[in-house]
């Protein structure tokens, strides 16, 4: 969050087994209401951006549900926004990295080697690794998001406080913009 590249998840997938075939093959899509969990989690609701009766939102959407009418193709994206043995950290002076010698495994990228060892000169942090690699999405139309927000904001929260009664807090609630997408990862705090 200090280095203003998201909300780290300590539990990015979704392991809801009610969740839509569609949302399954790819995850976060842009226009998603989530909760985020006290557990590190993100909670799918509904997407925003797509009509009630489409596949990712059957049987998902309030009863009053608006649609956000955006652009789909007015997205900008950076599919090596992050090459192979990267990694996001809270402080980022702080931080080396340090390849481990020996044999590459198979299936490894060469970036990674046998591995990779971390160390700080600050007393506490946190760290993301992307041994792979990763890709970002954003939208480009973010006011037309704000003021949807704006918007239905409190008919989302009375939505998941009332019919659904999960007690969800005012700051909860996220409207997706934009992701980080990164197939293997690792995370690590230190203090």
């Amino acid at each position: 969050m200090t280095r203003k590249r998201g909300y780290p998840l300590w539990r990015p997938k979704d392991h809801d087994p009610r969740l839509p075939d569609i949302y399954k093959q790819d995850g976060v899509h842009i226009g998603d209401v989530r909760i985020l969990d006290e557990f590190g989690g993100f909670d799918y609701l509904f997407n925003a951006c797509h009509p009630a009766d489409h596949p990712i939102n059957e049987g998902r959407v309030l009863e009053n549900f608006k649609l956000l009418q955006i652009d789909h193709t007015d997205t900008k994206e950076s599919p090596q926004e992050f090459e192979p043995g990267s990694y996001v950290e809270s402080k980022p002076s702080c931080i080396s990295k340090t390849m481990i010698s020996g044999p590459t495994p198979p299936g490894v990228p060469e970036e990674i080697g046998a591995g990779l060892s971390f160390s700080s000169s600050a007393p506490n942090g946190a760290l993301l690794i992307l041994p792979e690699g990763g890709k970002r999405t954003d939208h480009q139309q973010l006011s037309k998001f704000y003021e949807y927000a704006v918007e239905c904001a409190q008919s989302w929260y009375a939505h998941v406080n009332e019919p659904m009664a999960r007690g969800v807090h005012n700051g909860a609630l996220y409207l997706v913009t934009g992701f980080d997408k990164a197939r293997a990862w690792g995370s690590g705090i230190f203090r």
